[in-house]
């Protein structure tokens, strides 16, 4: 199972086909769904004096890519193909410091990987952009 984010990482043993959900104070949601068959790996790195997100997507079967789609609620969709491990960074600074990036991949339904909260940066607060939507 992924690491969920924060320091030091916390590793969770995989039963098999699971489908985790993680709620916390100021919008933190985590959502983990796979299988035993899985050979994506999440890790996320939070940079909150710059208002950035990073998610590292590795690859474990570098012998066939596989496309990942990156849905951001603040921002554009993208279609990322991984023939291994590559590091995306996520700007959250022009929705002051909100995110909710959603991970799936056409290639494995059971696949879901969710993340969405706030980046505390000490700035200026501003309520969820998209509340009320």
């Amino acid at each position: 199972m992924p690491a969920c984010g924060g320091d030091p990482a916390v590793t969770l043993a995989n039963p098999g086909t699971y489908d985790l959900s993680l709620h916390g104070p100021n919008g933190f949601f985590r959502h983990f769904a796979d299988s035993r068959a899985r050979s994506l790996r999440v890790e996320e790195q939070g940079d909150h004096d710059l208002g950035k997100l990073k998610l590292r997507i590795i690859h474990g079967n570098y012998r066939r890519p596989v496309v990942v789609e990156v849905a951001d609620a603040y921002g554009a969709k993208r279609h990322i193909e991984l023939r291994g491990p590559r590091e995306i960074t996520i700007d959250t600074d022009h929705a002051g410091g909100w995110y909710d990036i959603a991970l799936t991949t056409p290639s494995d339904a059971s696949f879901r990987y969710q993340l969405a909260g706030r980046l505390e940066s000490g700035a200026s607060l501003t309520s969820d952009p998209q509340l009320g939507r």
